[in-house]
């Protein structure tokens, strides 16, 4: 159980990390 909920707070630390600095990075070309 305790694997199944640290496998499941990596996997929607990813999913709202990883599209932040997507954004954050086309930000920064677009204003460049």
């Amino acid at each position: 159980l305790k694997n199944s909920v640290s496998q499941m707070i990596y996997k929607h630390a990813i999913s709202t990390v990883v599209p932040a600095r997507n954004v954050r990075v086309f930000e920064e070309e677009e204003g460049d």
